[in-house]
């Protein structure tokens, strides 16, 4: 991950704890991060043909969670906001921003 989306160690890493439960709150007071789950990438040689008769969890899963078997080392995890557009949104950081990891080559000034 360092050497793809950090440029060789120089930028940082965000790692966000996302609650996935949230049983014990009325439906009207359940926050929009709390139904944000992470699934696993699955990782194939081949790229994923949607077919029309899949499920619509089968076409999400080929469509948002399949990359090429070379990536597999990276062992990501996506999100899926189920609710609103894609696009960067702003969050609650503290309810959210687990730390921040600064890379081994990263400039401070």
């Amino acid at each position: 991950m360092w050497a793809h989306y950090a440029e060789n160690h120089k930028g940082f890493v965000v790692e966000f704890d996302i609650p996935i439960e949230s049983h014990d709150k009325p439906e009207r007071e359940v926050e929009f991060f709390e139904l944000l789950i992470p699934h696993e990438v699955n990782y194939n040689q081949k790229k994923p043909i949607v077919n029309f008769d899949d499920s619509l969890e089968k076409k999400l899963e080929k469509q948002f969670l399949t990359k090429g078997k070379d990536w597999e080392y990276e062992q990501e995890e996506r999100v899926v906001d189920y609710i609103r557009k894609a696009g960067i949104h702003p969050y609650k950081r503290e309810k959210l921003l687990y730390s921040v990891i600064a890379g081994a080559r990263m400039e401070c000034s």
